[in-house]
This record gives structure tokens, C-alpha cells and sequence, in this order.
């Protein structure tokens, strides 16, 4: 109610990221995806948070071209996950705040072709995104580069709307990742405090 969304259907998250790069990468990408998801499964309804005015104007513009039901809010992103059945974002410190909310989520980026293969040379990771770096496994799909294509998205998007047992396992898994979490964050503070009042 607070994002002015219909309480019918189901809500898909597009969040392309918080700067004007990451959005340029990645709205149209997303926007196609919202598309190709359309075109499958007819009940569905997108929200599109912006992190800013200029970027809202930027994403408005392109959602004009298309006819999506869509809604493009200023702001608002946690309540956007918090009221998605699934959230497609960028890699970033939003996929841990979907984590926490407790969402199936697709991650997926895009760079320059020299920044891809400067970072490929340099990094040596098998996930980017926080929650499967912090599960040590892939618990939510990754879309990067060449493999962030509409298709592939879409069936990811789609494999956690058609899967509740596995969405159900997720959100458990997620919430004892908050638990360790917050486990860990007191321990950190109760570090620091002791080699405070060590000196």
C-alpha cells in the first residue's frame, strides 16, 4: 500500500543499482527481462525503486518506451524487497539488504569489456554476490557479463516463482545467516571494547 502497488499478482524487484553507470548497464537489461517475464507469466507486476530524482528520471524515461506494468518509486527499496516475491538486482550491498529481508533474488552485472577482463585477470572469486560469498556456496543464481541475458534471467526469475519448497529453504537459510551474523557483529564489538579498555 505504501508504494501505491496492486495488492493482486505477483511483484517482481528490479533494482539496476544506485549510480548512473550501474543503471545505464543495467535498466534496459532489466526492463527486457521484465518483458520476457511478461510474455510467460501474465499476473505478474514490476516495482523499480530509484536511488535518486535524476536516476528516477532516467528509468522513467525508458519505461515510457515499453508497456509494462510497472511502477518506478522514489526510494523505497527495502519496501520494494520487502513486498516482492522475488528481487533481480545488481551485485552490490543490496543483495545482503535482500538477504536480510529474506527474498529469493537473481544477482546480475554487467561492466566495459576492459574493465570485465582487468577485473578477471585480478580477482580470483567464484561469487560476487554477498549472500553466496558469506554462504560459501551459490545459493542464488549470478547472471554476469555475457551470461546476463534476458532468457536466462527471466528462467531464473521464474524458477523462484514456480518453486515455493525452495524458496521456503532459502528464507531458513537466510535467516540463520542473519542469526550468525548478528552473532558475529556482538563478538567484533565486544573485541573492540576489550582492546579499548586494554589500553
Amino acid at each position: 500500500r505504501r508504494l501505491g502497488l496492486a495488492a493482486t499478482g505477483r511483484l517482481v524487484a528490479l533494482l539496476p543499482g544506485s549510480r548512473g553507470t550501474e543503471v545505464g548497464q543495467l535498466a534496459t537489461l532489466m526492463l527486457d527481462t521484465a518483458e520476457w517475464l511478461l510474455s510467460r507469466q501474465q499476473d505478474l507486476q514490476f516495482v523499480v525503486p530509484a536511488a535518486n530524482p535524476s536516476l528516477q528520471r532516467s528509468i522513467e524515461a525508458l519505461v515510457r518506451e515499453r508497456k509494462l506494468p510497472l511502477t518506478v518509486t522514489a526510494g523505497a527499496a527495502r519496501d520494494a524487497m520487502i513486498a516482492s516475491d522475488v528481487v533481480l538486482l545488481a551485485s552490490g550491498t543490496a543483495t545482503l539488504e535482500a538477504m536480510l529481508c529474506k527474498r529469493p533474488m537473481v544477482i546480475t552485472y554487467r561492466v566495459s569489456a576492459l574493465t570485465y577482463h582487468l577485473m578477471k585477470a585480478m580477482l580470483h572469486v567464484k561469487h560476487v554476490g554477498l549472500p553466496n560469498i558469506l554462504a560459501g556456496e551459490g545459493v542464488v543464481p549470478e547472471r554476469l557479463q555475457h551470461d546476463a541475458e534476458p532468457s536466462r534471467l527471466g528462467q531464473d526469475v521464474l524458477n523462484w516463482l514456480n518453486r515455493p519448497d525452495e524458496v521456503a529453504a532459502l528464507q531458513v537459510r537466510f535467516a540463520n545467516m542473519h542469526e550468525t551474523l548478528r552473532c558475529n557483529a556482538s563478538q567484533m564489538a565486544a573485541a573492540s571494547v576489550m582492546d579499548v579498555l586494554r589500553t
